[in-house]
């Protein structure tokens, strides 16, 4: 099964404190309570159960925008038909460590996400893998190959980082490889079995990072 813990529900996935959650009903074994950090739910409980990683075929997928913002839904579909969404923040590093892999990425073979707090920042760090081997980024300091730089500008006397070309490129690229696929079926919402649905895509579309302060690569 692709869920870190051997559970497949056909459901959401999102990061939290550097873990896959998969929101539950009250009272699951193992499930984790938390209070929602925003949307209209903001400080209600929610129960998760927490996992290291989710692996399956890439389905599909597309950049989901609302008032909240732009999150990137990946479609996985695991060998016995169960499907997941999982999501990544697009203001986010995992957005990069998503999109930068994206063309060694071979979507003929299952894909693997592991999901852990980098050890000075402690912000979540995806890892992606295929065949037990991590997938290489396709983009480096070394080797950009055509992807913009940031750039350090000064707005009303202010110095600030424009990340407009970078993140355009970034997009472009992302869009591109989910119109390889047909988009698969999303979850129904009697699947995700949620009427909170709604409200945790807000909430976690908000992503972990605003603006990074380090130059990519």
């Amino acid at each position: 099964m692709p869920l870190g813990s051997r559970q497949s529900n056909g459901l959401y996935l999102k990061v939290v404190n550097s873990k896959i959650a998969q929101t539950v009903p009250e009272g699951t074994e193992g499930a984790v309570k938390r209070e929602l950090q925003g949307g209209k739910r903001k400080g209600q409980p929610t129960w998760e159960l927490m996992h290291d990683y989710v692996a399956g075929q890439i389905d599909g997928g597309e950049i989901n925008s609302n008032e909240y913002g732009k999150t990137i839904h990946l479609h996985l579909k695991d060998s016995d038909g169960s499907k997941f969404i999982f999501q990544i923040p697009w203001n986010s590093s995992m957005r990069d460590q998503f999109s930068k892999r994206i063309p060694n990425i071979d979507v003929s073979k299952p894909l693997e996400i592991n999901v852990f707090p980098d050890q000075k920042t402690e912000k979540p760090v995806l890892l992606l893998k295929q065949e037990s081997s991590n997938i290489p980024f396709a983009f480096t300091r070394e080797n950009p190959n055509g992807l913009p730089e940031w750039k350090r500008v000064k707005k009303m006397g202010e110095e600030t980082i424009d990340k407009s070309e970078y993140d355009e490129f970034l997009y472009n690229l992302t869009v591109e490889f989910f119109e390889q696929f047909d988009n698969g079926e999303k979850p129904t919402h009697q699947e995700v079995a949620s009427d909170e649905y709604e409200e945790e895509e807000k909430e976690s579309s908000t992503g972990e990072d605003t603006l990074d302060e380090d130059v990519p690569f």
